[in-house]
């Protein structure tokens, strides 16, 4: 399978941009196995919720009018995730996570104040270098990056804590990804995100109190800004003690996000079957929003492919193919729609 490189520019959302996510219970959730060629099926993912995620620039305001990157040196970029603002620097052909925030309205501050903050550009580093840099660009499978870290954490209470650790950026995984809905992209990668650290009381460094591991796995199509699929895990430390636990799942919506190269959506959607069930002759319908190189199979419900029905480049606009299932025993069949590589499902009954 085919490999695409993470750029720069595809790397986080741009200003203005926002992607709709729905958010699931990460408690039985299993990332899956790393490697090449691997088939990560998260088609049984429940929706518990929706949220936004949004980028901004820096002169997004926390409070009083006062800029973000007052309080986070050499933020160009802010994204909202949930309960979290993340701070970027994209300069000099790079990417540098330099803070999050989160939010502090459930405990009685003002929407993302300047409290439970998490700040890689602290003092005790003296260089906005000590911003986490996940990716050499260009990224692709088996790219790996490792830094040592330090930051500061002041939490709900105006606790100050102090952390000296590393954080590891590994591009792990490389596959198809299977989305709730019969959605399939392939040439998808898993990135996955590790930090860990000893937590102190004093910027001096001395006699570690805790240590937490923080995760973040995402996995990433070409010409996407935003993970199709990303999970997060905090344990340990003050921000455990504060919160609890962070343990989140969220998947993308596709009716607001493009998944990779074309709008799977838009093609998912226009697939039609019929008559279905059918008896014999059934025509497959749908509309290309691209020139794109198409891939028409049918499987059977084990997924053996049965037949490959068409295999050719063609251009954007409707199609309308008859396609004769009488010498198929009686069933249940899958009808699999690839544009561009990726794939979308419909089940098709032949009595």
């Amino acid at each position: 399978m085919a490999q695409f490189d993470i750029v720069l520019a595809n790397s986080v959302p741009d200003i203005g941009e926002s992607v709709t996510y729905n958010t699931a219970d990460p408690a039985s959730f299993s990332p899956g196995a790393s490697g090449a060629d691997v088939t990560w099926d998260f088609s049984a993912l429940t929706s518990t919720g929706t949220l936004a995620m949004s980028g901004y620039d820096s002169a997004t305001t926390p409070k009083s009018g006062v800029p973000w990157s007052f309080y986070v040196l050499g933020v160009d970029r802010s994204v909202q995730f949930d309960d979290f603002l993340y701070f970027y620097n994209m300069d000099g052909g790079d990417l540098k996570l330099m803070a999050k925030f989160k939010d502090a309205s459930v405990i009685g501050q003002n929407k993302f104040a300047v409290v439970a903050q998490h700040t890689y550009n602290s003092p005790n580093c003296g260089s906005s270098d000590c911003g986490i840099k996940p990716y050499t660009f260009p990224a692709t499978y088996g790219a790996s990056r490792s830094s040592a870290q330090m930051y500061d954490w002041q939490n709900d209470a105006g606790a100050d804590f102090f952390y000296m650790g590393s954080a590891k950026c590994d591009v792990d995984g490389h596959g198809t990804l299977k989305l709730p809905g019969g959605y399939e992209v392939n040439d998808v990668m898993r990135v996955t995100l590790t930090e860990t650290y000893d937590e102190h009381q004093n910027s001096n460094f001395d006699n570690p109190i805790d240590n937490t591991t923080q995760t973040t796995i995402e996995w990433r199509a070409n010409f996407n800004r935003t993970p199709l699929v990303r999970y997060e895990s905090f344990t340990g430390g003050s921000y455990e003690t504060s919160y609890g636990a962070r343990k989140k799942l969220y998947y993308v919506d596709p009716t607001s996000a493009k998944l990779g190269f074309n709008s799977i959506y838009d093609n998912a959607q226009s697939l039609s079957l019929y008559p279905n069930p059918s008896k014999g002759l059934t025509r497959i319908a749908y509309n290309l929003t691209e020139n794109a190189d198409v891939e028409i199979k049918v499987l059977d419900m084990s997924g053996r492919t049965v037949d490959v029905f068409l295999n050719e480049s063609q251009v954007a606009g409707p199609y309308n193919h008859a396609y004769d299932f009488s010498d198929l025993s009686g069933g249940t069949y899958i009808v699999q729609l690839s544009v561009n590589g990726e794939s979308t499902n419909q089940r098709l009954i032949v009595e």
